[in-house]
């Protein structure tokens, strides 16, 4: 509709300076400021409202982004993802270099993990894909914003994202990804697989599945970490991955006194330890 075209396109001119590049504002410029991004955001929420049903507020909300509360930005994510893949990926660019972007990065992508497009009820209709793929497409294109998601941003995202209960179906395919990304980062990720391990992450097998990839993908530091799983654990993780085996059996044999019993019995080398240990006379 006219109406709408019309707020669009007030929601689209241009801001009152905003400080930085060495420019300082005064404080009427802050105030100018302040009060056009609030008039913004008032505007994103009605332009919104008047758009009626989710369809059309899919194509609605992408210009106003820049222009978003936090809470608006959380309920416009699914919407975001009803968009054709393009267009998903040019929204979230947009979303996440706002100045100041209504989420932050480790927020953004936090949300994203927590998205349950399902039950949402908003994709089925609309894409012949899963909504799975489409929130793997858009952890992605968050993640490939190497200005936005630097190393120390990942780290906390992941950090929140071990913290959540239950964890997000998400969780371990970005720690892998932040690991290909990143592999200087293997014992940081060590450390975040650590406390998925004691949340039993084994008791949710797609996680536990990925966990083991992880596992495999950080050798050889994740030994240490295979070696202090529980017996049936680690016998399932040597089931998954058969290549894991051997190369544990040479980095136990050279640290017999830091291996767990249960875990050299495993592995056949209880047999060895006991040669170690002095007899009694």
């Amino acid at each position: 509709p006219l109406v709408l075209r019309l707020l669009l396109a007030a929601a689209e001119e241009r801001a009152p300076a905003e400080e930085g590049a060495g420019v300082a504002l005064s404080e009427k410029q802050r105030k100018d400021l302040e009060s056009y991004r609030r008039a913004r955001r008032e505007l994103s929420s009605g332009v919104l409202a008047l758009a009626g049903d989710a369809a059309r507020r899919a194509r609605l909300v992408a210009p106003l982004l820049p222009s978003l509360g936090a809470e608006q930005a959380r309920q416009a994510l699914p919407l975001l993802l009803r968009l054709p893949p393009a267009e998903t990926k040019l929204a979230l660019v947009r979303l996440m270099h706002a100045a100041p972007p209504p989420l932050l990065p480790a927020q953004l992508l936090l949300e994203l993990h927590l998205l349950d497009l399902e039950d949402e009820g908003l994709i089925a209709d609309v894409s012949p894909e899963k909504p799975v793929r489409l929130l793997i497409q858009a952890v992605q294109t968050c993640i490939a914003e190497r200005s936005v998601f630097t190393q120390e941003v990942m780290a906390a995202t992941l950090q929140l994202l071990v913290a959540q209960e239950p964890l997000p179906k998400l969780t371990v395919r970005t720690i892998m990804q932040s690991l290909t990304m990143w592999p200087r980062s293997v014992e940081f990720v060590m450390n975040i697989i650590q406390r998925l391990l004691a949340k039993q992450v084994w008791s949710t097998p797609p996680l536990w599945q990925g966990v083991v990839k992880c596992l495999h993908q950080a050798m050889p530091v994740s030994f240490p970490v295979l070696l202090q799983l529980p017996r049936p654990q680690l016998l399932d993780a040597l089931e998954q991955q058969p290549e894991f085996r051997e190369k544990l059996v040479a980095y136990a044999a050279t640290n017999l006194d830091t291996v767990p019993q249960d875990a050299l019995e495993v592995l056949g080398l209880d047999e060895e330890e006991e040669l170690l240990v002095p007899t009694q006379t």
